[in-house]
């Protein structure tokens, strides 16, 4: 039998049932002022837009925080990125350039070629994580609305998992000193990608956290006049505080488990032996860390619920000047 299409609660009982304003029930204990009605601001913010939370979506949502862990995108990547760059540098004092490898003398220079010249190793390690972080705020000012307004943020953090997957994978192609350049294309692209779908992920929690049991029951304690806004609120508060902080538990149980498969996978490969070896041992962590975020996001993917954002202000889309939206999102005002 087909599922009944979901509507809000309230969308068909409380707005034509209910006044704007509610009257609590009075506690004799309490002074007359707490005793008078008290008014609800904004009804529509009280009524709920998507369905109800189950605890399979709960644990799907916890078991993408427990996958998407970082320890792939940011660490492995980096350390290969960094192994890679050293072993292809090389002493600049010693003729011709690139005759005399860095780890000959350890106290001497070490330098890459770079822009047409040379430059140190270290600084170009330096550079790409200033490339990461510039083309994250430029993202993040360009798109960071689709966060919060309308449909897009499931579709965001899909397409940015995967593209973050594509990255990651493609460490396994790189583990000789030449391709060091195209390590590190690969480690800002992940680098920014992973941090991308974090980000827009972690925006997901408070609508989820709106349709908890509990927050639900709130507000029909709120609409049927039986608690204030400011209970209610404090209620929704313990709500998004218990989701996010379960949340980083799963993430740090995720980064610990991730963290002893990649060691596992160091000592198989028996990445001690030789240079050739390590690099192997830190492509393969890479991919080891993000095979275990595809199965732990992949549940989250098919039992996520639909919950919109709000509609964007009239005369604007998704197509318009993003810094206005940006603009509203820290100060609260379009003008």
């Amino acid at each position: 039998m087909a599922e009944a299409e979901y509507k809000p609660e309230g969308q068909e009982d409380h707005i034509s049932k209910l006044a704007f304003s509610a009257v609590a029930a009075p506690n004799p204990e309490t002074s007359p002022e707490s005793s008078q009605p008290h008014e609800i601001s904004d009804l529509d913010h009280y009524v709920a837009k998507g369905a109800p939370a189950t605890k399979r979506e709960v644990y799907s949502y916890y078991s993408y925080y427990a996958g998407n862990n970082g320890i792939g995108s940011f660490q492995y990547s980096n350390l290969l990125f960094q192994n890679l760059i050293y072993q292809a540098g090389f002493n600049p004092n010693v003729l011709p350039l690139g005759s005399s490898t860095c780890d000959v003398d350890p106290t001497a220079p070490c330098q890459v070629f770079w822009a047409g010249g040379t430059k140190d190793y270290t600084s170009v390690i330096l550079i790409g994580n200033g490339l990461t972080f510039l083309v994250q705020a430029l993202l993040f000012i360009g798109v960071g609305s689709l966060a919060d307004f309308g449909n897009w943020n499931p579709w965001v953090v899909r397409g940015f998992s995967v593209l973050c997957w594509a990255f990651e994978f493609g460490f396994l192609g790189v583990t000789t000193a030449d391709k060091w350049g195209i390590s590190m294309a690969l480690y800002i692209f992940s680098s920014v990608t992973f941090w991308a779908s974090y980000v827009f992920f972690n925006a997901i929690f408070p609508k989820l956290a709106h349709d908890l049991p509990e927050a639900r029951l709130a507000r029909e304690e709120l609409l049927n006049g039986s608690i204030n806004e400011e209970e209610y609120e404090h209620k929704c508060s313990m709500a998004r505080s218990k989701i996010m902080n379960i949340s980083y538990g799963w993430n740090n149980i995720g980064f610990t488990v991730c963290g002893a498969l990649s060691l596992a996978a160091l000592a198989g490969i028996g990445a001690n032996d030789s240079v050739q070896q390590n690099n192997w041992g830190y492509s393969v962590s890479v991919a080891v860390c993000t095979g275990f975020w595809i199965v732990f996001a992949i549940p989250w993917f098919l039992w996520e619920k639909k919950r919109p954002g709000p509609k964007l202000p009239p005369g604007l889309d998704h197509k318009a000047d993003f810094l206005l939206l940006d603009r509203f999102l820290f100060t609260g005002r379009w003008d």
